[in-house]
């Protein structure tokens, strides 16, 4: 790439932008044979015997985590499953801590997005040895030894991103600002690279300037200043590419902040409330675009997937064995049509 600019700063992010408890009661045992004439219904089953399923998103506060948290719900319901819905908070030892606490309880099943995707290796093998089964999503222990794995294909999100963000800014010699990741956020680093990928094989003169709130890394009102402060240091800068919802929310308003109208962002998660801004912005927007993981596809297809783990019909085949959604995109032009697929 002929120009490169990476001025990761060294904050750390507070979230670091992804199933079953101990074994349920044992089975019935068949009942002993009657006289012909003696007819026994099977009692029906009783709460003791109700599966119970505790989800972790990394934070309820953040849409995308709220929208996965209501379909475990919903599809927990369906199943005649108990379940409990715990907020860590983007706080990385609140959630180990809650992950212990299921342990004590005895829950049959845990579903859980890793705050830290490089050290809660340890957190799932305990929950694992206590009998639960377990499944993260979205970000993905690194590891790779949950139960069970499902998440959107992140790098291909990224090169997608990357690709309708340069159809819109239309420069081949065009700045662009990209959001930091860290080690810590393994989807975002998938993200970033498949962002990159694109950029080095369609437009090797594009500067890439990559950088992350020194104040406030994870949350709107962080990616809200740092919009400011790359747009009052790079003047020039045509687009920017945010791999998290609360990130892509956060730019647009520091971009409106500055009065840039001529400014070009691709986001993540299509969120109802991105929809919601570019419908009220119209197809001039200057949130063109978000990457859609289907959240609620995502949340319904882990409760299935534990289901499945209850009955021995799924088993993971090693660590690179990862249930993948392929990513959709939400676009300003097509957003009072866009529909969330379930």
């Amino acid at each position: 790439m002929k120009k490169l600019t990476a001025t990761i700063l060294t904050a750390a992010l507070a979230f670091g932008l992804m199933a079953c408890g101990s074994e349920s009661a044992e089975p019935k045992k068949p009942e002993a044979e009657t006289a012909p004439e003696t007819v026994q219904e099977a009692e029906p089953e009783g709460e003791e015997d109700k599966k119970v399923i505790a989800v972790l998103p990394q934070s309820m506060a953040q849409e995308f985590g709220a929208d996965v948290v209501s379909a475990v719900e919903k599809a927990c319901d369906s199943y005649g499953y108990e379940c409990i819905v715990l907020d860590p908070d983007l706080d990385l030892s609140t959630q180990i801590s809650m992950m212990e606490d299921l342990i004590v309880q005895k829950v049959d099943g845990c579903i859980f997005s890793a705050i830290d995707t490089t050290s809660m290796g340890a957190i799932v093998e305990e929950l694992k040895n206590a009998g639960i089964k377990v499944v993260d999503f979205d970000c993905t222990v690194d590891e790779g030894n949950a139960d069970a794995s499902i998440k959107s294909d992140d790098y291909q999100g990224g090169y997608l991103a990357a690709s309708i963000l340069m159809e819109k800014v239309n420069d081949p010699q065009a700045t662009i600002i990209v959001y930091g990741t860290s080690s810590t956020i393994g989807t975002g680093y998938l993200r970033n690279s498949g962002f990159h990928a694109y950029m080095e094989e369609n437009y090797p003169d594009v500067t890439i300037v990559e950088t992350r709130p020194s104040e406030g890394a994870g949350t709107r009102d962080g990616c809200r200043t740092w919009a400011v402060d790359m747009l009052t240091a790079y003047p020039e800068a045509k687009g920017f590419f945010t791999f998290y919802g609360d990130g892509a929310i956060g730019t647009y308003f520091g971009v409106k902040d500055n009065g840039r109208e001529d400014i070009t962002i691709v986001g993540y998660d299509a969120s109802a409330e991105q929809q919601e801004i570019m419908i009220a912005d119209g197809s001039g927007c200057i949130l063109q675009a978000s990457v859609a993981q289907y959240p609620k596809m995502m949340g319904r297809m882990a409760v299935e997937t534990m289901k499945e783990l209850f009955e021995g019909t799924y088993t993971k085949e090693g660590a690179e064995d990862i249930i993948y959604i392929e990513p959709g995109v939400l676009k300003a032009e097509e957003a009072e049509n866009y529909e969330e697929k379930e």
